[in-house]
């Protein structure tokens, strides 16, 4: 994208001053998303450091979630980090990400996705559950197999 910024030139010789101003073409650059990563989480999750890859990043570029400010930090002309906080985590569905340089040009929006993930159990690897349900499996059909053993034997008995 260019842009037109007006200079002031002044000139100053044997005395006598001249000044003008002089509109100059310059080049800023527009940057581009190519990627980020994770482009996920569930609800719920906690603050986590996204990575955003394209071109045309500068030193002071803001990384945008759903056109809010992010901390960010420039790694390179080609890769942002910026911490998404967990407020941002809290609803289902898409939510734009995108890259605006200190000059005001805007990048492209990818879609950051946050998923319902998966329902709560109750079960947790550090509670007696799963034992306490074993235990009342095992006392149920250790008596069946038992049983079911005695009567196959006897009917063996019986064929032979």
């Amino acid at each position: 994208m260019t842009k037109k910024f007006l200079f002031a030139i002044g000139l100053l010789s044997l005395g006598a001053a001249m000044f003008g101003a002089v509109p100059l073409p310059v080049n800023a650059q527009t940057p581009a998303i190519t990627s980020i990563s994770p482009a996920s989480a569930t609800v719920g999750s906690q603050s986590m450091m996204i990575t955003v890859n394209g071109t045309d990043f500068e030193s002071g570029s803001i990384v945008k979630f759903d056109g809010m400010d992010l901390s960010t930090t420039y790694v390179s002309a080609t890769q942002l980090t910026a911490n998404l906080p967990a407020s941002q985590l809290i609803a289902t569905g898409p939510s734009s990400v995108m890259v605006s340089n200190p000059g005001g040009e805007n990048s492209n929006s990818m879609t950051f996705t946050t998923t319902a993930g998966l329902p709560d159990t109750g079960f947790r690897p550090n509670n007696k559950s799963m034992l306490n349900i074993y235990l009342l499996v095992a006392a149920i059909i250790a008596p069946l197999l038992m049983f079911a053993g005695f009567k196959a034997r006897q009917a063996i008995s019986r064929s032979v």
